[in-house]
């Protein structure tokens, strides 16, 4: 059952990341880095995660001091940004040239609906 969950949540991800465009990659995980679903190009999963997960942890910490929370970070580049969206207990990091504000609701979307079912199978 955790594959099945897995590989919908996958191919669902993959789609959307498909249809930006221009975009390197794109992965999902958990604050903590264990859960990764998705892929950057030419790029270990692993050490993308652990870099995803400290930089939303300290942000997260920054804007905890001003009574406010992080609905996402932009990391511009020379040549591509990063957008790291707060999905509660997870992170959803796109790296390619887009914009943030109009894919927002699509990752909140698909996070929202697939990644606690997945969590919960995975978990358990």
């Amino acid at each position: 059952m955790k594959d099945k969950t897995l590989n919908k949540l996958t191919h669902k991800f993959s789609k959307l990341i498909k249809s930006l465009g221009n975009v390197k990659g794109g992965v999902i995980i958990s604050k903590d880095s264990f859960i990764k679903i998705g892929e950057v190009k030419d790029e270990d999963l692993e050490v993308i995660s652990r870099h995803i997960a400290v930089v939303m942890g300290s942000s997260e910490m920054l804007y905890r001091r001003f009574k406010d929370e992080v609905e996402y970070i932009e990391i511009k580049g020379k040549k591509y940004k990063t957008i790291l969206f707060n999905l509660g207990k997870y992170i959803c990091a796109i790296v390619g040239d887009v914009n943030p504000e109009e894919i927002k609701e699509e990752i909140i979307n698909i996070g929202k609906s697939s990644i606690e079912e997945l969590i919960e199978e995975v978990a358990f």
